[in-house]
């Protein structure tokens, strides 16, 4: 399991979160959600938690394929080179920690947070708001518009249509999955059948730490909204828990205004 996390210094304010997902978006191609976790006034018992807590730590998850090099160079201009932790881990061989963990004493004027580096393995009851990094979206949708245009393409067969990444204008003789031509991108889209299809929002059971499967292509994808998209195949996902306690954001209007604006009539 891949995690991408930035940890933040009490200096970055919302504000500048947005600023960071905005220059993300507008600086390169691939797609990114960003979630912003904390724990401020959540109940809480475990001493750990309360460390967490008393000291206001913040974490933005990052779920992309967007190089380390983007994202943190990306984090150096906005926030600054001494304002945040890079930390990038998985079960192979990907350990990145830029500049160190000991970033974290020194910030945070606490000892024993060093365990924020790595997966979590128990849920945690993080407050959670999501960052949408989705780039040829309208500039009328801001930063917090969890829809990506680009993936909720119909095409049939033979039709042309525009590759969600980069805008390349190219034709498939499938209509399910087609990849894109140009050496640059080589985005695989999934494109839908029909507009009812691409409306349509399917129903994702959730685990303890608020992520469900896409039923189209399979992807793991995190919520903190009702409704969320796939960032790989664009279908619209509602998750659902009769097991878990999820507080999800409900974004159910906000969803069915968007996706009317691309489907009027």
């Amino acid at each position: 399991m891949l995690m991408r996390r930035i940890v933040l210094a009490p200096a970055v304010d919302r504000g500048l979160i947005c600023s960071y997902a905005k220059l993300l978006r507008d600086s390169q191609k691939r797609f990114a959600t960003l979630m912003l976790m904390d724990l401020a006034g959540r109940q809480v018992g475990e001493p750990l938690l309360k460390q967490v807590q008393s000291a206001n730590v913040r974490l933005l998850d990052i779920d992309s394929l967007i190089r380390a090099d983007v994202l943190r160079n990306a984090a150096v201009t906005v926030f600054g080179e001494a304002n945040f932790l890079y930390r990038e881990v998985d079960d192979e061989d990907t350990d990145i920690c830029v500049p160190d963990a000991a970033w974290l004493d020194r910030t945070f004027k606490a000892d024993g947070l060093a365990w924020l580096l790595l997966p979590e393995e128990e849920p945690i009851p993080w407050n959670r708001a999501c960052f949408y990094v989705f780039p040829g979206n309208s500039e009328a949708w801001d930063v917090t518009v969890p829809v990506h245009a680009g993936l909720m393409t119909v095409a049939r067969p033979g039709e042309p249509r525009a590759c969600p990444a980069c805008d390349t204008t190219y034709t498939s003789k499938r209509q399910d999955m087609c990849q894109c031509p140009s050496r640059e991108c080589g985005f695989v889209a999934r494109p839908f059948a029909s507009v009812p299809e691409a409306k349509s929002i399917a129903p994702v059971p959730l685990d303890a730490f608020a992520w469900g499967t896409c039923p189209r292509c399979r992807k793991a994808t995190a919520f903190a909204n009702h409704v969320e998209q796939c960032s790989r195949c664009g279908q619209l996902l509602r998750g659902t828990s009769n097991r878990h306690k999820l507080e999800l954001a409900d974004n159910s209007e906000q969803v069915a205004r968007l996706v009317s604006d691309l489907f009027p009539g």
